[in-house]
């Protein structure tokens, strides 16, 4: 009996155990896949109007801003109908002759109604003018109406004239210009723009994988085309769908690029060097809880929790993630060195209405905007990728206690470039 209670005790110690000591993410730590790397966004610009192309302001391989103007359409008619539409809204004689028949039926209103109360009109008399105060009031609200109206009408053949000018929707660099000056577009693109900060790594890996790639992981990522590059891309999205056919699934990593030193359309190699902070301070934690009645032994839970990893030249690199991570990480901008990009990156965000951030003044003057301190990876991660959605580029790094983004080094922008921020409490 006492020996079916230990067989069962080690049973349950084994079940317990083997999530641990046979972790998932473990098993691609220093595989090496095929990917490629993509633009994040590519779109084909165009415009709903029909129309000849006036002019195209960009040609390929120009990087373009959100918001800057692409090509234009032939305005001619449209500016014609906006002169025409602001002169009518402009034209009041129409409100102010309604207004003084309105004061004139009303005087006469009143002279009337006094002259049938001493009896020298007929009652006649006094409905006709109470009939006409009523016309002219209604005169009144058509005037007031025609001017509603008319200003509307401005609106809508400026809304017209606005869509025959082409914008840009995020920004990237032009691939190519499809169409030139002098050409007719019906619902036709003009040029097609890609965005390249940040890019996309896409990776097909065996469905046997499926589990043990989580988002927040890290990766080496190169290419044998530019050689002794190396850059880091952070897991993103994980297909949750397999192709049965080929017995794979997606993977998509995030790899910032705000020189626009990495070119798009690479096709490369990865490796996995990280796993989630989230799993090594899970297993640090299980690794200490379990040895804590054994005064006599010293505990490490960062290195119990890198005993386990195979790539041993990583081994700095974790046990750096597994500081990082007792204090947090910032979600920040890239680095903008003048006044002009300043001004421009908090227009942006202005224009995509992200209102939570604020201005960290670096040593040599240039500015970082934060977007907020994070304890968790994953909730960053998840900020990250909606500004993404909004066409803003934020970049996560670890937030240390000794890191130079302190509270001393916060200083406010002057005040035309002032805007609303967090409080910096919350780093």
């Amino acid at each position: 009996m006492l020996t079916s209670l230990y067989l069962r005790l080690i049973t349950m110690t084994i079940i317990v155990l083997l999530p641990y000591t046979a972790s998932a993410a473990e098993t691609v730590i220093g595989e090496e896949f095929d990917c490629i790397v993509n633009p994040s966004r590519v779109a084909d610009l165009g415009s709903n109007a029909t129309g000849v192309i006036s002019r195209v302001v960009v040609d390929r391989n120009d990087f373009v801003k959100r918001g800057d103007v692409v090509a234009v359409l032939d305005v001619k008619v449209e500016q014609t109908r906006v002169e025409l539409a602001k002169k009518r809204a402009s034209i009041t004689s129409e409100i102010e002759l309604s207004n003084i028949n309105f004061t004139h039926a009303e005087r006469e209103l009143k002279r009337v109604s006094k002259a049938y109360k001493r009896g020298s009109i007929s009652a006649h008399d006094l409905d006709k003018a109470n009939t006409e105060l009523q016309l002219a009031k209604i005169k009144k609200v058509q005037a007031d109406e025609n001017q509603y109206l008319a200003l509307k009408e401005l609106k809508q053949v400026e809304a017209t004239l606005g869509r025959r000018t082409i914008l840009a929707p995020f920004p990237g660099v032009v691939m190519e210009r499809l169409k030139v000056i002098g050409e007719h577009i019906s619902d036709e693109a003009v040029v097609r723009l890609a965005q390249i900060d940040p890019l996309y790594v896409e990776v097909i890996v065996p469905v046997s994988k499926f589990g043990k790639i989580q988002k927040g992981m890290q990766a080496k990522v190169w290419s044998d085309i530019i050689e002794g590059n190396a850059w880091n891309a952070t897991v993103t999205q994980v297909d949750k769908v397999m192709d049965a056919a080929s017995g794979t699934f997606g993977v998509r990593l995030t790899l910032p690029n705000p020189d626009h030193k990495i070119p798009a359309g690479l096709r490369g190699h990865l490796k996995f060097f990280d796993i989630p902070l989230q799993q090594l301070s899970k297993q640090a934690d299980t690794t200490r809880q379990a040895d804590i009645n054994k005064p006599e032994q010293h505990i490490d839970p960062i290195s119990t929790a890198l005993a386990s990893l195979s790539v041993k030249e990583d081994t700095a690199v974790l046990e750096q993630t597994i500081q990082d991570q007792l204090d947090g990480y910032l979600l920040l901008s890239g680095i903008l060195h003048t006044q002009d990009e300043q001004r421009d990156f908090l227009a942006s965000l202005e224009a995509a209405g992200v209102k939570d951030h604020m201005s960290i003044r670096q040593g040599d003057g240039s500015v970082r905007i934060s977007f907020g301190a994070y304890n968790q990876k994953e909730f960053a991660l998840g900020d990250q990728a909606m500004l993404a959605d909004k066409g803003i580029t934020a970049y996560l790094e670890p937030w240390r206690k000794k890191s130079r983004y302190t509270a001393d080094s916060v200083a406010a922008l002057d005040d035309k470039y002032e805007t609303d921020s967090i409080s910096s409490s919350g780093m």
